[in-house]
């Protein structure tokens, strides 16, 4: 049985579109088929002060036979790959970092899971205008199953007034 998975990859610091392609290709090789890209984004940092100001992300959708959690693993294990390290010790004040490259579950299938390890749909998505944007390109009508409205709608009435370039 395959499922269909959002996925948002986004960096902020090294080779940033070298990091990103090369994450899409071993997404493809370990974790399944990409079936939609959307555009790369140019983006303010969300909630987080960084020296590096600009992001670029890109949302891909993908067919996996994988349960969330093995997808999950395989998303951590990429990451690992190109060179990110997750909080130690030395970040405990619990905010956002930059990153070599950072690649989030945002929708797996219509299912809502919410525990310790993995919250799917993506918990923040609905505020992040940065994700929302590129999946508004690939699927519009792609539905939120726990407010029950479509991606576009949620762009719509989204309160983040960051800026986003498509490139």
């Amino acid at each position: 049985m395959t499922h269909e998975v959002y996925l948002i990859l986004g960096a902020n610091i090294g080779n940033i579109i070298y990091n990103i392609k090369k994450a899409i290709n071993l997404i493809s090789m370990y974790i399944g088929k990409i079936i939609a890209f959307s555009s790369f984004y140019l983006s303010e940092p969300w909630n987080m002060f960084t020296f590096h100001k600009i992001f670029i992300n890109i949302v891909i959708a993908i067919y996996t036979r994988y349960s969330p959690f093995k997808v999950l693993n395989k998303v951590l294990y990429i990451e690992s790959l190109l060179g990110r390290r997750r909080k130690s010790i030395y970040n405990i004040s619990k905010c956002y970092l930059d990153r070599i490259i950072d690649i989030d579950i945002l929708f797996y299938d219509n299912i809502i899971m919410n525990n310790y390890i993995l919250t799917i749909p993506h918990k923040l998505l609905h505020l992040r205008k940065f994700v929302l944007v590129p999946i508004n390109e690939i699927n519009s009508k792609k539905i939120h199953p726990v407010f029950n409205v479509s991606v576009e709608y949620l762009l719509c009435y989204c309160q983040d007034h960051s800026k986003i370039i498509k490139l």
